[in-house]
């Protein structure tokens, strides 16, 4: 396979590579010799790749973790157990001269409509992360009206999800299994546009494991 990536200085390289199984049922990925993509793994300012896997909800409580806890269970596939502590660190993130939590509210917002996602720890106080939401109907009958984050419903949270993780990261290669799950048939084709325009931004790769057909 091909693959396009982001030098740390802004430059693009172009490799090819091949993926196999290997011995153990695992996956082996040879990169010849002198290839310009070694040294853009080997980077550590930034991540290679990233799999955002399918999402059933999250737990009610949360206890905040450290940066390096969050991202290592993120990478283990338990991306659900620390939302609320990714959606923490966007908060106080800047991305392009951006808050990092507006970012993804914005992206969400296209998708799912217009919204606001709070997120509030106090390092004295919580050991917990709060995290809330209202939309537009919430907003109308009562502004003052928001709800916590684990009510709102598993395609709301996929998205939510899903563009976190994009945005926090920044991969070089993301792979995303089924993006349009438990969304509406009337918004199953936002997502690829919404991706398409943040993957442009940070220069990521979106392998879907799921094809989205276009109605």
């Amino acid at each position: 396979m091909n693959i396009k990536a982001t030098k740390g200085d802004g430059g693009n390289v172009e490799a090819s590579l091949w993926i196999k199984s290997a011995r153990n049922k695992g996956i082996s990925v040879h990169i010849p010799s002198g290839n310009g993509l070694t040294n853009v793994i080997r980077d550590q300012r930034r991540e290679i790749s990233a799999y955002i896997p399918g999402l059933a909800g999250i737990p009610l409580l949360e206890e905040r973790r450290s940066k390096m806890i969050v991202e290592r269970l993120a990478a283990a596939g338990d991306a659900n157990t620390v939302l609320r502590n990714v959606l923490n660190l966007l908060k106080n993130m800047d991305i392009n001269g951006q808050n990092g939590l507006s970012l993804v509210r914005d992206y969400v917002s296209q998708i799912m409509g217009e919204f606001t996602l709070n997120v509030e720890f106090d390092e004295e106080r919580d050991s917990r992360i709060r995290a809330s939401f209202q939309t537009t109907p919430m907003k109308v009958a009562d502004h003052r009206r928001f709800k916590p984050l684990e009510l709102a419903g598993i395609g709301f949270l996929r998205v939510i999800q899903i563009l976190s993780y994009l945005v926090y990261f920044r991969p070089i290669l993301l792979l995303v299994d089924e993006p349009d799950s438990h969304l509406h048939p009337t918004a199953q084709e936002m997502p690829i546009a919404v991706l398409s325009e943040a993957a442009q931004l940070f220069g990521t790769q979106v392998i879907l494991g799921q094809p989205i057909v276009r109605r």
